[in-house]
């Protein structure tokens, strides 16, 4: 059974993969700067206020 999670990265709400925390690399690399927006370019995450 695969389950997933919200991306740990503050600025995300994708889905990250099974065994993962992040949804991408660049979310991951983002958890030393937590108020780098999410750059994923999915339109959930594009409003949720840590815009640039």
């Amino acid at each position: 059974m695969t389950s997933t999670q919200k991306c740990e990265h503050p600025g995300c709400n994708c889905q990250a993969a099974s065994g993962k925390k992040h949804y991408s690399p660049t979310c991951a690399d983002a958890k030393k700067s937590p108020q780098t927006p999410c750059q994923c370019k999915h339109p959930e995450c594009s409003d949720i206020g840590l815009k640039m």
